[in-house]
């Protein structure tokens, strides 16, 4: 996989734990894997579609060239890094507020 994209949109549900954004008709046109190890780039747009006005959410992830490319130039932040994300999963005042979009 190099790309995959997809889009998620506002999910009317009644139901508290329901999720606020979904796709239940994605097929994919080709098979993806996230391969162990390598770096990739996540991103979230907000789009509107031009014909109905519909507002949905686009998620895409694409392998990061760049990261792969510079891996040996910051390797020794490699530490750094996973430190601040273990800090990051250990905090417990983490906020709770509405994404707005």
């Amino acid at each position: 996989m190099e790309k995959v994209a997809f889009n998620i949109f506002k999910n009317e549900s009644e139901y508290e734990n329901a999720p606020p954004y979904r796709n239940n008709e994605f097929v994919p046109e080709e098979d993806f894997v996230f391969k162990a190890g390598v770096p990739y780039e996540i991103s979230l747009f907000k789009n509107k579609s031009e014909k109905t006005g519909t507002q949905y959410l686009r998620v895409s992830a694409k392998v990061n060239e760049w990261a792969i490319e510079n891996k040996d130039i910051y390797s020794h932040l490699k530490d750094e890094i996973n430190s601040v994300k273990e800090q990051e999963v250990d905090r417990k005042d983490l906020p709770n507020d509405d994404i707005e979009f």
